[in-house]
């Protein structure tokens, strides 16, 4: 599956020209770092001095890299989110999206689910992505991810209309906007206590957190489905 070519949204900040000069293995520590500790504090609470220390920088150093915190933050959020897609992109790749449209998203669903049991480090920074409570970060934080969110979901949603897996009168914003809002819901659910009152997802194992998904991808776009057999986009 690939995204759809059109743009939406802004770019996220990206740091100056100096973090472009460091070494990789320098900017590597500074991200673990900061990753770690926006991860585990969140971005209010999180401490510059102990990035730098972790890091091995000053903090005079960090902000000839990034202008202010909440430049770090969006841009280890930006970079998280990239990966992720390219994750998900690569694991969609082979999946029979023009014969089994509906089947090929809940493999999606199960990829994505899967994703955040392996690689705790991204799923903190979904945590502060979505979970923030500064309303500046989570603002800026959110202009970054939902780049990635609409051309992924919204190119999927568009595959199904344009093979006719997808009715034609189906309201394409409105199914995309609550995929995008099922999916942290659904990534965090397992390792977050709290966020589901409902479908046993906290603490669960990821088989169970799969079958969740699949339910209720099958609720948003199972109205929608009106064929298996598709027609030339």
């Amino acid at each position: 599956m690939r995204a759809s070519s059109h743009e939406r949204g802004r770019v996220a900040p990206l740091p100056t020209p100096t973090w472009e000069r460091l070494p990789e293995a320098k900017r590597d520590a500074v991200r673990r770092a900061a990753e770690e500790e926006f991860g585990v504090r969140g971005y209010n609470a999180a401490s510059l001095n102990t990035i730098c220390r972790e890091a091995g920088i000053s903090k005079g150093s960090l902000f000839q890299y990034f202008p202010d915190k909440s430049d770090l933050f969006v841009h280890l959020i930006a970079r998280a989110s990239h990966d992720i897609r390219a994750a998900m992109e690569v694991a969609s790749a082979d999946f029979p999206w023009m014969t089994d449209y509906l089947g090929s998203v809940k493999m999606l669903m199960d990829a994505w689910i899967d994703y955040f049991y392996d690689h705790p480090r991204h799923r903190q920074m979904l945590v502060s992505a979505n979970l923030e409570h500064n309303p500046k970060a989570l603002a800026a934080v959110r202009e970054a991810v939902y780049v990635d969110y609409l051309e992924v979901i919204g190119g999927m949603v568009d595959i199904g209309l344009a093979i006719g897996a997808l009715r034609e009168d189906t309201d394409r914003d409105a199914l995309v906007a609550a995929i995008i809002m099922l999916l942290p819901h659904i990534a965090l659910g397992p390792h977050v206590r709290g966020l589901d009152p409902l479908l046993g997802l906290a603490g669960s194992d990821r088989d169970h957190a799969m079958s969740v998904g699949r339910r209720l991808i099958q609720v948003l776009m199972g109205q929608y489905v009106i064929q298996s057999v598709p027609k030339e986009p």
